[in-house]
């Protein structure tokens, strides 16, 4: 099974011309790939490939995944929230956090379909965009560039290189991490055909990395 699923991957790279980028089209051929041996989800092809051992792996690895997400979303609102709110108590804190755990990201992780989240992903969407704007809208990119003496001797002085790299690296490594989710997402089409499949591949990387590059270059010169 191995041996003929590396050979049907080989020859859909052969012939597929119109690759943008490895990320992209290692979406659409995880798809094809489930489709080849009958399965519908990233756990399921693991096992076809590999048997019980790959089920497992992947799965212990997808809950780690998962849960050191939650954490760091639950960290994130018991932090941000409370500043809103102007409280500064710890016990209030994660109380706010509790409340708002049970009111908001219960209900949606218990949502059965993708397609449920809609209109919560498009919103998502729309906040995250404001998000950069306001970051672009308000560093104060052109004087930091002008006191630094200009962005050449920016980048002298300070290399890419430093102790933060493998900290924003990380970051960048876990806005990737979407083949877990790609047969959810591509079993949520209205008419999931290849074609739209592509375009949803495509709209989404490209709109994360120029969200992503607009982000971090106008931080790093701020």
């Amino acid at each position: 099974m191995i041996f003929e699923l590396c050979n049907t991957y080989l020859h859909l790279i052969l012939h597929n011309t119109h690759t943008k980028t490895a990320i992209d089209y290692s979406l659409r051929q995880l798809i094809n790939l489930g489709k080849l041996v009958s399965v519908n989800s990233y756990e399921t092809l693991m096992e076809a490939c590999f048997g019980k051992f790959g089920f497992v792996y992947l799965s212990v690895n997808m809950f780690l995944l998962s849960y050191g997400a939650m954490l760091a979303y639950l960290i994130i609102i018991k932090d941000v929230f409370p500043i809103l709110f102007d409280v500064h108590d710890t016990d209030a804190k994660c109380f706010i956090m509790f409340v708002i755990s049970l009111l908001v990201i219960l209900p949606l992780s218990m949502q059965r379909d993708v397609a449920d989240l809609e209109k919560t992903s498009r919103l998502n969407l729309i906040l995250n965009i404001c998000l950069v704007g306001l970051v672009v809208a308000f560093s104060p990119t052109q004087q930091s560039v002008v006191d630094s003496g200009g962005t050449i001797q920016m980048i002298a002085d300070e290399p890419f290189l430093d102790k933060t790299f493998f900290v924003g690296f990380g970051v960048c490594s876990f806005a990737f991490v979407c083949q877990d989710s790609s047969f959810i997402i591509a079993g949520s089409l209205k008419k999931p055909t290849n074609k739209r499949w592509k375009r949803v591949t495509n709209c989404a990387i490209f709109t994360c990395c120029t969200l992503e590059l607009i982000m971090g270059v106008v931080a790093y010169l701020a």
